[in-house]
């Protein structure tokens, strides 16, 4: 897992090499294939640069962390 909270966002390209994108890649693959009621459903994700984008189920009601 990455901590990306104390890197200078300058720094990130040089923080995710090519081989651990292409393993967060696979991550994310399969996360969107995972489907339970008690897991927040990721619909797409992008990756671009140093960005990475999720884009998931709406949940109305609740908190994530209850």
């Amino acid at each position: 897992m990455y901590s990306l909270e104390d890197v200078d966002p300058g720094m990130l390209k040089s923080v995710i090499s090519l081989e651990d994108r292409g393993k967060i890649t696979q991550v994310l693959d399969s996360v969107k294939k995972l489907r339970h009621p008690n897991i927040l459903t990721c619909i797409h994700y992008m990756m671009k640069e140093t960005k990475l984008v999720m884009i998931t189920e709406l949940i109305t009601a609740g908190s994530i962390r209850e």
